[in-house]
Formats: C-alpha cells, structure tokens, sequence
C-alpha cells in the first residue's frame, strides 16, 4: 500500500471539517436556544458587504450560536462552509479559491494570549484579509471582550482584517434587546415547546 501523501492528508482533514461543521450546523438547527434577528441581520449585512465580521461579547452573550447561525444560512444558499477554533489551520484548510464561508470561534482563545503569539496570527490575518479582499471567501470571527479590550489596537495597526467596520460589539446598548422583544421571544419558544404561561 502507498504511503498517504501530504495532499492527501489535507483533503482528508478538509473533509473531517466539512463534516464536523455540517454536524455543527445540524445539531444548531434542533437548539432550541435563541438570538435577536436584528443582530443576525447585521452580521450576515457585514459579511456580505465587507466579507468578514468579527463578533465581540461577553462568555455566554451568544457569540458562537451566531456564528454557527450564520453559517448555516450560508450552506442553505450552497455555499461551503467550515468551522475551526485555531486560526493556524487556515493555510492548511482553505482554498480561496473556492469561495468558503470560515467561522473560526473564539479565535484567540479563552484566555490572554503573548505578544509573540499575536505577532504568529497576523501573518495568518494578513492572508485571510487577501483571500477575503481577492476572493469570494468569507470569514465570521468570535473574540471575547477582555481579549478584543487588549489586543484591539495592536491588531488594527498591523492587520486590515480588524477594520472597525467589521465589528460587531454584542455588548453594545444597540445589539440588546427590548423587553418587549424578550417577551416576544419567550412566548415564542414557549408555543413551541408546548408550555403555558
């Protein structure tokens, strides 16, 4: 038998990831949790347009169920799509030249990163930023505040993937929702769920 080739291992792991991601997206579509349509509305409006959109917020504030939403409104209008939490794997996965829709969450991580692996990432930024800006793909980024807090300016200076026009800060008064809105909510899973009020 020949020896699995390095191309070979690629596609393998590509696949591994469009399965993975597609399993993501099936699994969303059965969660019964819930995000405000206007924020969806925003980040599919700056993905479109601008071809990336970061999303900034709080552990717990929804950042990962939108963008796992948002990708799985893109692979309903047949777009591929992926879904990875390591920026690195980027060169390795994405073919630019097919038009992905990436959603790598939490980029950075959960906790604070070094200098010297931010100066690591943006090479990685740079090159998403070309693919995006020369390419059909696009890419939905999650960061947590503390770290976006930290790390925002020296990005901005070295990256113009971290455009401010890009980003989409759940902690912001504009992306909350009314009570009324909460209310609606609530009596909407609540239908569905069978449940009195």
């Amino acid at each position: 038998m020949a020896p699995f080739s390095f191309h070979g291992m690629v596609a393998f792991r590509l696949v591994s990831v469009v399965g993975s991601t597609l399993c993501k997206i099936k699994e969303h579509g059965t969660d019964m949790t819930f995000s405000p349509i206007k924020v969806l509305e925003i980040v599919v409006n700056t993905l479109e347009q601008k071809g990336t959109a970061i999303v900034v917020g709080y552990p717990g504030s929804g950042k990962s169920f939108i963008g796992i939403e948002v990708i799985r409104l893109m692979h309903s209008t047949e777009r591929v799509v992926l879904n990875f939490d390591c920026a690195e794997l980027w060169n390795e996965l994405v073919d630019p030249k097919q038009g992905y829709v990436v959603f790598i969450d939490d980029f950075f991580g959960a906790f604070n990163i070094t200098e010297a692996k931010i100066t690591t990432l943006i090479g990685y930024f740079n090159t998403m930023y070309a693919c995006v800006k020369n390419t059909n793909t696009k890419i939905i980024l999650t960061v947590r505040k503390s770290i976006n807090e930290k790390w925002r300016e020296r990005l901005e200076e070295s990256s113009k993937l971290f455009n401010e026009d890009v980003i989409i800060d759940l902690t912001e008064d504009k992306h909350h929702l009314s009570e009324d809105e909460k209310k609606c909510m609530l009596q909407s899973i609540c239908i569905k769920m069978e449940l009195k009020l």
